[in-house]
């Protein structure tokens, strides 16, 4: 078997040292060599208490697929990002070394052979199978390639993995650096007597006064063209009319369960904010939700 990274060389030793514990209790023993003790390349692996090499064979495949699935995947997850992300701290990386490799045991498991009998029940993952292939007519394998080689279109596949994770991890703190700004100037502007009633309903959002008279948001936009290169969303100036009103409460009236910009709001403005969800039971929103429809 070659081997071609210390890492992989230290990481199956150890994980094969674990299993050979179980096996032994079954009568199967497990003994290894290396061809240079300075530097292993090949690891000769021996197998007492099964007769047949075809069955030795697919002991010890099934053993590389365990470990290929498991310790291989969770370290090239963790070289990939050290690699292509550098700038994430170590915790960072730490963080979605575990999610990406979530990510693929979850959602993408091992991809199964074809049946190569018609009535076949059950399937194997096609790795398990070419590994077994490869020991059967060659007598060893070089794990790194049957990776590289044999699962081409598999290790892109992690790479996206691993990308949308990242990607999804920096929109995420990004969202959350622009929400602790929103809320450092909401919690140092003057708070205002009275409260802010938002509206949503199907997906519309309008802001109103106690007095039912929709909020005036005629300066803010005013702003936002005179200081902005490009016209901003109307949730945008919205935010900046309330962080500028500060409101002593702010009521969110919605037809749905989750509304981001409510949740934006409430991330901001904390204790603050009220909600109340339901038309029947919120006489606000009853009395609003009409005109959404007209």
């Amino acid at each position: 078997m070659r081997i071609t990274t210390s890492d992989d060389k230290r990481d199956f030793l150890l994980w094969l040292q674990k299993r050979s514990s179980d096996l032994a209790r079954k009568g199967i023993v497990f003994s290894l060599s290396v061809d240079d003790l300075e530097c292993p390349n090949y690891v000769d692996l021996h197998v007492e208490g099964i007769e047949s090499n075809e069955a030795v064979c697919s002991r010890i495949a099934l053993l590389l697929f365990r470990y290929l699935r498991g310790v291989w995947l969770y370290r090239f997850i963790g070289r990939t990002l050290w690699e292509h992300h550098s700038y994430l701290d170590d915790d960072e990386q730490n963080l979605l070394q575990v999610r990406a490799f979530r990510e693929m045991a979850m959602n993408y498991p091992a991809e199964l052979a074809k049946d190569s009998q018609e009535g076949m029940e059950s399937r194997k993952p096609l790795l398990y199978l070419q590994i077994r292939e490869l020991l059967l007519r060659q007598g060893e394998v070089h794990l790194g390639g049957v990776m590289t080689f044999r699962f081409a279109e598999r290790m892109s596949l992690i790479h996206d993995v691993v990308k949308d994770t990242v990607d999804s991890f920096l929109a995420n703190k990004e969202y959350e650096e622009f929400v602790s700004v929103l809320r450092f100037f909401a919690d140092s502007a003057k708070q205002t007597p009275g409260e802010i009633h938002l509206v949503c309903a199907q997906n519309v959002i309008r802001a109103y006064e106690e007095n039912r008279q929709e909020l005036d948001l005629t300066l803010m936009n005013e702003i936002a063209l005179k200081h902005s290169s490009r016209d901003l969303h109307p949730h945008d100036v919205l935010m900046s009319a309330l962080i500028t009103r500060g409101p002593e409460r702010i009521v969110l009236h919605a037809d749905a369960p989750e509304i981001p910009f409510f949740m934006t709001v409430e991330k901001v403005f904390g204790d603050r904010v009220k909600k109340r969800t339901s038309a029947e039971v919120d006489p606000f929103l009853s009395e609003f939700y009409p005109l959404e429809k007209s």
